[in-house]
C-alpha cells in the first residue's frame, strides 16, 4: 500500500495530467516524488525565459521569466560558457523547483563535444529527512533544447 508524503506539494502539471493521484496534493510515494521532480526539470530546460543570460543573473525571477536562458551563444568548450550556464541552471532550479533544496548543478561538454551534460543533484525533504536526489540531462546547445535524459 502506498504511503502518502507529507508536506510535498504537487506543481500544476502534474494535478491537470493525473487525475488519480491522491487529494490532488501530494504524492503517494517517493518514486512518484522523483519522477515528478524529472519531468519538472525537463519542463523547465525546454522552457527560454524572455531575459538574457545577463539579466537572468541579476534581476528577480517570476512566473513569467518561467525557464532558462537563451545558451545557444556559449561553447560547450569554453570553461566560462560552462560556468554560465551552471549558474543559470542552477538558478533556474532553485527558483521554479521549489521542493529540490541545496541545488548543485554541474556542467561539462559531452562526449560528442556538441552538447552539455548537466548533472543536477539537491536534496527533498520526506518525512522531515533530506533525501539525495541526483538528475543528468543532456541540452543540445546546436538547437537549445534538452536533447535526452542521460
Amino acid at each position: 500500500m502506498s504511503e502518502l508524503i507529507r508536506g510535498v506539494g504537487v506543481p500544476l502539471f502534474d494535478r491537470l495530467s493525473q487525475a488519480e493521484t491522491m487529494e490532488g496534493t501530494r504524492l503517494s510515494t517517493p518514486q512518484e516524488l522523483e519522477m515528478s521532480i524529472a519531468r519538472e526539470l525537463s519542463r523547465l530546460m525546454n522552457a527560454r525565459s524572455n531575459l538574457t543570460l545577463k539579466a537572468f543573473a541579476e534581476e528577480d525571477l517570476t512566473v513569467l521569466n518561467y525557464g532558462i536562458p537563451d545558451f545557444m551563444a556559449l561553447s560547450v568548450k569554453s570553461h566560462t560558457d560552462m560556468d554560465r550556464l551552471q549558474a543559470g541552471v542552477a538558478r533556474a532550479v532553485r527558483w521554479f523547483e521549489p521542493r529540490m533544496k541545496d541545488v548543485i548543478v554541474k556542467a561539462m561538454p559531452s562526449i560528442s563535444g556538441r552538447a552539455a551534460k548537466l548533472a543536477i543533484s539537491g536534496t527533498v525533504t520526506i518525512h522531515m529527512k533530506p533525501i539525495p536526489l541526483s538528475f543528468e540531462l543532456q541540452l543540445d546547445t546546436r538547437h537549445g533544447g534538452l536533447a535526452k535524459a542521460a
